[in-house]
Formats: structure tokens, C-alpha cells, sequence
């Protein structure tokens, strides 16, 4: 079973249960330790109700200090409150994009990011992101995170020297511009090398939205931060459209080279392996893949657009 499969993720949903076993069952495959950081969060309608939530924490070095984090939200919008149509707003979305398309991309790093590096390096999938604004009533945005960096020592804090949120990297006709609140610097490094790879098409160097995100309590604590994100050029956000026909693998498998590269040149050390590209534009073909969803592809190194919808699907 994959993501999209399960149906919707948000909290207390079937769809929610079984996903969050499946990403604990791939973070085993890749990772030393996987710790689920659980809290409650109490229900704003209902007195003395909680919902017991989940971020999933996959690292290398269960000794190691983070010094950079990578991560996404993995739950999904209880209503398509964007829907034109009246009678289809209070449908839950199944969160192609919006949820899925990050932890795709998560799961198939771990399998790629260097040994020397990923020691230093914490893969964090955040619960309860999009339940803000009316999503579950009367609850708030980025409930997993600000629930993370609270947790977070002080020393934890100074440590770490940057903080990566990918959240809707799958449009099919993706757009990334600088996110307003982001860190001006690691938009620069990002976008610079975005274009030396000829992605110049889909990472425009302009300010985009300003965006509530997981990203902003790091910000909120000095902690250098990106957010990848096409808010604006994504017309199915929050709707019940938000599903595979409307989402491009190919567009993730770039995004995720990017980074890959990004990093391999700015933050990992002298030595390391180069990483092979995701995505390869002289054939159309991808080489993202995740081993549960394509087992029978395990020996190939550059799989068809079928295979990567599977990955998001």
C-alpha cells in the first residue's frame, strides 16, 4: 500500500493510522533509531478531549547531535474548504501534494544522503500541520513542529545549522520561488544551484508567498530555515483534486536533485560519494523510487514515470 492508498491522513482517521505504521516501517529499513516523539493535543470543542499525536523522527547516530534537519508534514486536510464547489468542502483530501509529495521525497533520500553525513542529520515528518484555520475546528496550524523545537535544548538549538521543509514539491506545473520568511542565504545557495543544473524553468529567483509553515518555529528560534513550497501555482490545493493526476513525479525527482546537490556542496564533507541525478531530462525518466512500493525494480537504476507516480500514489 502506498500514501494516496490509505485514503485521508488527518488525525484519528483510519487512512491516519495506517500511514503513520507504514513510514515507521520505512524509516526501519534506512535508519539506526526511530523515535516517536508522541504528545496530546487537547480538543478545543470538547472539554477534557485530547487526540494523542505523532512526529517521526528517523536518525543515524542515536549519539550524535543534529546539525541539520530535513523534514515535511505527513498528515493530510480534513476538508476541501478550497473547493468551488459548496457541496464538496467538507470532504476530506486525499493530500497528493499537500502531504504526500514530501515524504516521497524523505523516503527516497534516506536511501542516497551519504554515511559520513547522515549521522549529523535528522529526517523529521511532522504531525498535524494543516489543521489550522477550520481544518479540524478550532484547532491551529504547525501543531508537530511547534511541539518539536519546544522540546528542543538549548544546546540542540545552537547545534544546528539549518532547517529544510519540503511541503508541496510535486505540482505539474511547479513554480519555486524564495518563500518570503526563509533564510536569505540558503534561498541564494538553493536557487544558485538550482539554475548551474538548468532548473532555472521552476526555481524563479523572486520573492513568493509569505507562508505559516513548519519552518517558522525555527525561524522563530535562529535557527536558519528554508521552506520549498508552490502554494500559488497548485489551483488544487485543499481540494478534493488534490490526487495523482494533478502532481508530476518528474517535478519532485528535480527538487530533490537540487537539494541532493545543494548539500553534497555546501554541507557535506570532502570525499563523499557524488550522488547520481533523480531526474533526467534527455529521457524523461526518473530513478526515484522507494523499495515497499517498487519491489520488483530493485536492480534498475533509472525507473519510468509510472513507477514514480507509484511513489507519491
Amino acid at each position: 500500500l502506498t500514501q494516496c492508498a490509505f485514503g485521508p491522513r488527518n488525525p484519528g482517521s483510519e487512512g491516519y493510522y495506517a500511514c503513520l505504521d507504514f513510514m515507521v516501517k520505512e524509516f526501519e529499513k534506512y535508519a539506526d533509531e526511530v523515535i516517536l516523539q508522541e504528545f496530546s493535543y487537547k480538543d478545543p470543542r470538547i472539554r477534557k478531549k485530547t487526540h494523542e499525536l505523532t512526529n517521526v523522527i528517523a536518525r543515524f547516530n542515536p549519539n550524535a547531535e543534529f546539525q541539520t534537519m530535513i523534514s515535511c508534514h505527513w498528515d493530510t486536510r480534513p476538508v476541501a474548504d478550497m473547493e468551488d464547489n459548496r457541496e464538496d468542502r467538507n470532504q476530506p483530501i486525499i493530500g497528493a501534494n499537500d502531504g504526500a509529495s514530501g515524504v516521497a521525497v524523505i523516503l527516497e533520500m534516506l536511501s542516497h544522503i551519504p554515511s559520513d553525513y547522515k549521522n549529523q542529520t535528522g529526517f523529521i515528518l511532522f504531525d498535524a500541520e494543516d489543521q489550522g484555520g477550520g481544518g479540524m475546528e478550532g484547532w491551529d496550524w504547525i501543531i508537530g513542529s511547534e511541539y518539536f523545537v519546544s522540546q528542543m535544548s538549548d544546546e540542540e538549538i545552537s547545534s544546528t545549522e539549518f532547517f529544510l521543509l519540503f511541503d508541496m514539491i510535486a505540482n505539474d506545473e511547479l513554480t519555486l520561488r524564495y518563500e518570503a520568511n526563509s533564510d536569505d542565504l540558503l534561498n541564494e545557495e538553493i536557487w544558485n544551484i538550482a539554475h548551474s543544473l538548468g532548473y532555472q524553468n521552476i526555481f524563479e529567483k523572486r520573492i513568493g508567498v509569505s507562508i505559516i509553515d513548519d519552518h517558522r518555529p525555527f525561524l522563530d528560534v535562529n535557527i536558519p530555515s528554508v521552506n520549498l513550497i508552490d502554494l500559488l501555482g497548485y489551483p488544487e490545493h485543499h481540494t478534493i483534486h488534490d490526487t495523482m493526476e494533478n502532481v508530476s513525479p518528474e517535478n519532485a525527482a528535480i527538487v530533490l536533485d537540487v537539494v541532493i546537490e545543494w548539500m553534497k556542496s555546501t554541507y557535506w564533507v570532502a570525499g563523499t560519494p557524488t550522488s547520481s541525478m533523480f531526474y533526467n531530462s534527455n529521457t524523461s525518466e526518473t530513478s526515484i523510487f522507494i523499495p515497499i512500493i517498487i519491489f520488483t525494480l530493485l536492480s534498475s537504476k533509472i525507473l519510468s514515470r509510472k513507477y514514480l507516480l507509484n511513489n507519491l500514489n
